[in-house]
């Protein structure tokens, strides 16, 4: 991120984006502080980073236990005492 003082524009360079075809992009002062500061989550509000298995939910929960080809295959076996 560079700013350039004599056009007010700020230069911001990163990966290469597959769609536009170029790693830059420059922006005028105000529109940079406008996206930059979007990404700041309102008071009170929690910033979501994690999504599916990486989520807190989805770890709090017991694992399903795995399920062998076998008893896929052959179907459930019961014990019964006599």
């Amino acid at each position: 991120m560079t700013y350039h003082k004599e056009s007010e524009a700020v230069l911001y360079r990163s990966k290469m984006n597959p769609n536009l075809k170029r790693n830059f992009a420059l922006f005028p002062v105000l529109d940079w502080i406008a996206k930059i500061t979007a990404h700041i989550p309102n008071k009170g509000e929690q910033l979501v980073r994690y999504y599916g298995a990486y989520s807190n939910a989805s770890t709090s929960q017991p694992p399903e236990p795995p399920t062998s080809r076998v008893t896929s295959r052959v179907g459930p076996s019961y014990h019964v005492e006599i």
